[in-house]
């Protein structure tokens, strides 16, 4: 069998990931896999949801991923997210100036993210359901 430079990759990375969380239990280790996979696999989706559901900007969602699922994202990964579902019309940002408090940009869902969501809502949970399924 032939090893390709994306095999050896792949390996350096397991090599990593193995050496800097050799403290870690295997199941803090997996978490933080799906917690990385996740935000991004599906992070615009799931951010989308949290606009419609009212957290309205980045500070607020990355609260919100921590308190409720201990995701530590990084605020530039938030900000990027929100920044390219708003130039792709899934969102729309509006800057809000408070006095005596930093600048920050709220975000509304659109029709096009709606839209979106509900797509992508339905997609999700048909997958979901056939993962549960016992024995198929």
């Amino acid at each position: 069998m032939k090893i390709t430079k994306k095999d050896k990759d792949e390996k350096k990375g397991k090599d990593k990931v193995n050496k800097e969380d050799k403290d870690l239990t295997d199941e803090e280790v997996l978490t933080s896999w799906i917690n990385e996979k996740f935000i991004k696999t599906f992070g615009k989706i799931y951010m989308l949801s949290l606009v419609s559901k009212g957290h309205n900007h980045g500070y607020e969602i990355l609260k919100f991923l921590k308190d409720n699922f201990s995701i530590d994202a990084s605020a530039p990964l938030i900000y990027s997210i929100l920044d390219n579902l708003e130039k792709d019309g899934f969102i729309s940002g509006i800057w809000k100036h408070k006095k005596g408090k930093p600048d920050k940009k709220e975000f509304v869902i659109t029709e096009k993210g709606a839209k979106l969501l509900e797509i992508a809502r339905t997609k999700i949970f048909d997958i979901s359901q056939n993962m549960l399924k016992n024995g198929d």
